[in-house]
């Protein structure tokens, strides 16, 4: 069982993501950049361990296609009343430059000391860009 499923989740802020779910494809080798607003966010309830102990990872996986995980931020949210953690992810070129377009397996996990949470999880399609293919 998963965070999402015991506690839901909030809303998150992001371009890319709404409601959990990965609602666009992700663009082979494109940037996505806290500084164009298109980072991928989740909020998620505050756990038993500390913000100070906590890390979080975001990845994909397909096999025979490739791959990519990166680390991300923590930061101390409130969604009305309530306090949550947002967990912010940029993916840059490199990260999905070795990719081959395919509907990838995700997931964002939540680690703290001796805990390994998968917070969220789904399937989202990595496809080329069309103006890059064109040039």
């Amino acid at each position: 069982m998963t965070f999402q499923d015991v506690f839901g989740g909030a809303g998150p802020e992001s371009v890319v993501v709404q409601e959990g779910a990965i609602d666009t494809p992700i663009v082979i080798a494109d940037d996505y950049l806290a500084t164009s607003t298109r980072t991928f966010t989740w909020d998620v309830p505050v756990p038993a361990f500390a913000l100070d102990v906590a890390s979080c990872y975001f990845g994909g996986s397909k096999t025979y296609k490739g791959q990519w995980r990166v680390s991300g931020t923590i930061s101390e949210v409130t969604a009305g009343e309530v306090a949550m953690w947002r967990l912010s992810f940029a993916l840059t070129e490199a990260d999905t430059a070795q990719c081959k377009p395919a509907c990838y397996p995700w997931s964002v996990e939540l680690h703290g000391p001796g805990e390994q949470i998968t917070v969220y999880k789904g399937e989202v399609p990595l496809i080329y860009s069309a103006s890059r293919l064109a040039t």
